[in-house]
């Protein structure tokens, strides 16, 4: 029974898989990932100008995500 299970569990993380596989490449088609890290780089920019005296207290967590989200659309666009 545990070996059902386990093909079960491999056979749906791979579909999963194939279905976020699916809509990243929607994504890119519809936003190739230069335009997506430019919006974002202006996005994040002028949030940090009109907010720079009170930045939210997890503005470090923030930064991060954005720092690797901006580096994943720059490896995905080569």
């Amino acid at each position: 029974m545990d070996e059902q299970i386990k093909k079960t569990s491999v056979a749906s993380q791979e579909e999963d898989a194939q279905v976020l596989l699916q809509k990243l490449h929607d994504l890119f088609s519809s936003a190739p990932p230069q335009q997506l890290r430019e919006s974002i780089h202006e996005i994040y920019l002028t949030y940090i100008i009109q907010n720079h005296e009170m930045l939210p207290v997890n503005f470090t967590r923030i930064a991060t995500d954005i720092y690797y989200l901006i580096d994943f659309l720059d490896k995905a666009e080569k």
